[in-house]
């Protein structure tokens, strides 16, 4: 990696602290203690020094740049996680996700719809599909022989960043949130199916591919689309009421529906902890797996 990319990437780590800590503010507001964005300030510069170094040893570009891209999300998704570790407990978190088991089922609805689509799909929308995989086939011939922990840098960050999109950035966007969260769950299970239509592999090879990093993964993206979608309904939920109901303050509406909100997005906890446990797995121990199956 050159010296204009690793200042790039100091540069994004900066950005990111700022932004990781304006997130945690959004989801958990302080409580009297500045610990836990201290212990979170700390985590993301250790982090970026150590990822900066250790991606100015890989040699190939298309590699370097998307792990210096990766390694900034997951900068910022450690941190988000150490923030919410400090700030959120387990149960609070697992509290969250049972009040948005409808919406966490729609979620995971639309992914096995998506699957099914995939695999069975016909010659026009094959293209579509392919364009969307375009680039991975590049990245998969660049990333031979790359080191486990970069491999999972790259599947963490890359986990992480659609987590986070959809259950914050696009949630806070009335109706067409929860549009994009269905539409990223449709794509993902179309994808899949897609792929594995292509593959001419038996059962076993799937199952070795898929089952032990994707037992942690795939719930954890489905209750990141679930959240987005119930976060995009309480927000909107909350700017209708303030419209309609002329009697409470729309102030005092709106903060109503930022409380829920906060309590729905505590389940980012569980999210981030799982995709952690799945990049490790499917960065170590699926390709070899992989390798006794094939």
């Amino acid at each position: 990696m050159n010296l204009t990319l690793f200042l790039s990437l100091a540069a994004a780590c900066m950005l990111c602290a700022g932004a990781v800590f304006a997130l945690g503010r959004i989801i958990v507001p302080l409580r009297g203690t500045q610990a836990a964005y201290t212990a979170a300030a700390l985590c993301t510069g250790i982090i970026s020094i150590a990822l900066a170094a250790a991606t100015l040893g890989t040699q190939n570009d298309i590699f370097s740049i998307r792990l210096a891209i990766d390694a900034v999300q997951c900068i910022v998704s450690v941190s988000l996680l150490v923030i919410l570790a400090k700030m959120i407990r387990l149960r609070a978190s697992l509290h969250g996700i049972s009040t948005g088991r409808r919406y966490y089922l729609v979620a995971a609805v639309m992914l096995v719809a998506g699957l099914l689509t995939g695999l069975t799909l016909e010659e026009g929308a094959v293209p579509l599909i392919e364009e969307s995989l375009e680039g991975l086939d590049d990245l998969a011939a660049s990333s031979e022989g790359a080191p486990d922990w970069q491999m999972a840098v790259i599947l963490f960050g890359n986990n992480t960043r659609m987590a986070i999109t959809v259950s914050t950035i696009f949630a806070a966007i009335p109706v067409l949130g929860g549009f994009y969260a269905l539409f990223s769950m449709g794509l993902n299970g179309a994808l899949i199916g897609f792929v594995i239509s292509l593959i001419d592999k038996p059962p076993t090879y799937f199952a070795a591919g898929l089952l032990p990093h994707g037992i942690f993964e795939i719930p954890a993206i489905v209750i990141a689309a679930g959240t987005g979608l119930q976060v995009n309904a309480i927000l909107l939920r909350g700017l209708l009421t303030a419209f309609q109901d002329k009697e409470t303050p729309t102030l005092e509406v709106m903060k109503a529906s930022l409380s829920d909100a906060r309590q729905a997005l505590s389940s980012l906890l569980v999210v981030l902890s799982l995709l952690v446990i799945a990049a490790v797995i499917e960065a170590t121990l699926t390709p070899r797996l992989l390798a006794l199956a094939g």
